[in-house]
């Protein structure tokens, strides 16, 4: 299962979960603070959320987010995919670091 599978995957047992638990998108959105646009991109897996969104959706639902997890589903990430984010932010941060000497300056802001 790779990226695009696994938010397809979650997207569908979160849009199974509200429609059980008779919940519109409507309120979905205005309890995690998005619009009933965003929940339907999410459900249609579209696109991917927080997973401050995805836990506050699952206790909205009563469930738990291991519920809309596939578990059984091996799911293929390499190390360097999952390092992507980190990586970005060790580089912004030389870079902000070399600015800084560059320009002569003593604090380090970080970004």
């Amino acid at each position: 299962m790779d990226k695009d599978q696994l938010y397809k995957y979650m997207a569908k047992k979160l849009r199974h979960y509200r429609e059980l638990k008779n919940v519109s998108q409507e309120i979905a959105a205005e309890y995690v603070g998005l619009t009933r646009t965003s929940i339907c991109n999410i459900e249609s897996g579209k696109h991917s959320t927080t997973p401050e969104c995805i836990f506050s959706l699952c206790c909205l639902y009563g469930i738990q987010p291991a519920d809309i997890f596939p578990f059984a589903v091996p799911i293929k990430f390499t190390v360097q995919e999952a390092l992507v984010p980190v990586t970005k932010m060790k580089k912004q941060r030389i870079l902000v670091i070399e600015k800084q000497q560059q320009d002569g300056s003593t604090t380090e802001n970080t970004v």
